[in-house]
């Protein structure tokens, strides 16, 4: 089964930081160590417990990404119609062993809440076959986090286009 890598966590722990007491996220939560909700009262954590718990972290994300990725080799294998023949899914053929496709699509997934990932122009690209550009176009693209003065609006981070920057570079990497 297709797990992180050691360079994919170490990925991962880049782009979420260390912090050794509760800071505040992009996001406006309070996290500790690699990216985690500080929700049990935690003061502070050494770098050993955040790894723990980052690799408890991704336990669930992980899970997802994986079954997005056998959903869509699902699709490309038994989704062919008749007359559906202007679908080439030759190129993903091999994607769920591409380790760095995978531990970046599971960076991206950490940062994002499970539906904004799940509901993606990214993971519709998937399904649609999409060239190597339009799926690097789609992940720069979840780059929106709620207005912390309206929440119905959605506005850029700078921090998640900095991110989903060295995510497409991440992905794309043979």
């Amino acid at each position: 089964m297709i797990t992180v890598s050691e360079q994919g966590l170490a990925f991962i722990k880049a782009q979420e930081g260390f912090h050794a007491t509760p800071t505040l996220n992009y996001r406006g939560q309070l996290i500790i160590g690699y990216g985690h909700l500080a929700e049990d009262g935690r003061t502070s954590i050494t770098e050993e417990e955040a790894h723990s718990l980052l690799l408890n972290d991704l336990f669930m994300p992980i899970r997802e990404v994986i079954q997005k990725i056998q959903f869509v080799e699902f699709y490309c294998f038994f989704g062919r119609r008749k007359g559906r023949t202007s679908f080439d899914y030759s190129w993903f053929r091999s994607f769920s062993k591409i380790q760095n496709r995978f531990d970046a699509m599971l960076s991206i997934r950490f940062s994002c809440p499970k539906l904004e990932f799940s509901d993606s122009a990214f993971i519709g690209s998937l399904f649609a076959g999409a060239t190597d550009e339009t799926l690097v176009h789609n992940i720069n693209r979840l780059i929106y986090i709620p207005d912390p003065e309206n929440p119905d609006v959605r506005i850029p981070s700078d921090y998640l286009i900095a991110r989903r920057k060295q995510e497409s570079e991440y992905f794309l990497k043979p």
